[in-house]
């Protein structure tokens, strides 16, 4: 007696298969997108934010370089006595928002002045040149920026942070502000980093300090 070979019979997906099959691959593409959505605006916050950090490094460098040189050449520079425009007059003007002073910035032998000055609704600092001429007086201004930095929040700080803050060289004789040996640069920058609410920022920090290198005699 011969023996049939067993037959398994076809059998497909319930409904209910399909169903939470179909759930279980909604719940994971709905997660995987609500990821990627994360770490796209995550890296658009840090694309926003270097941003911000980049367009205030380099003013900042600016300003340390220029207040190294405060005050230089003096009259100690020369054998002879020089014109009184070749003569840098150190500090003129030092409050925690405003800053003023002369040197020779690029060694051209011609002297500038240099004004630094937060603007009356705190939220920027412009930079002035002036350049001074063989009798003293002043020529300019040459330039004028008015957000030399921008997005200032210095002064809307729960505890306002000073823009220029110093230390003064006790053996000096001369008068303040042209005694100050060390200067400090504080900026608290505002950045938005939510396009869809720009008033929501968050404040980023750049600080540094220039030393003379010619201190006033």
């Amino acid at each position: 007696m011969s023996r049939q070979p067993s037959q398994q019979r076809a059998r497909g997906y319930s409904v209910l298969e399909v169903l939470i099959a179909t759930t279980i691959f909604t719940v994971f593409a709905a997660s995987l997108f609500q990821l990627l959505l994360t770490l796209q605006a995550a890296q658009d916050r840090q694309g926003r934010q270097l941003t911000g950090l980049q367009a205030t490094r380099a003013p900042l460098r600016q300003m340390l370089g220029e207040l190294r040189l405060v005050g230089y050449p003096a009259r100690n520079n020369f054998a002879s006595p020089p014109a009184p425009g070749l003569i840098a007059d150190g500090f003129l003007e030092a409050t925690t928002n405003s800053l003023v002073f002369e040197a020779d910035l690029d060694a051209d032998g011609e002297v500038e002045r240099i004004e630094y000055r937060v603007s009356a609704d705190g939220r920027s600092l412009r930079r002035q040149l002036f350049r001074k001429q063989a009798d003293g007086t002043l020529f300019g201004p040459l330039s004028s920026q008015d957000s030399f930095v921008q997005n200032l929040a210095n002064q809307s700080l729960a505890n306002p942070l000073p823009v220029f803050t110093w230390d003064v060289d006790p053996g000096s004789a001369a008068p303040f502000p042209n005694n100050i040996s060390i200067t400090y640069v504080a900026l608290a920058i505002g950045v938005s980093l939510d396009p869809r609410n720009p008033e929501k920022k968050k404040i980023l920090h750049l600080a540094g300090a220039a030393r003379r290198i010619n201190p006033s005699q």
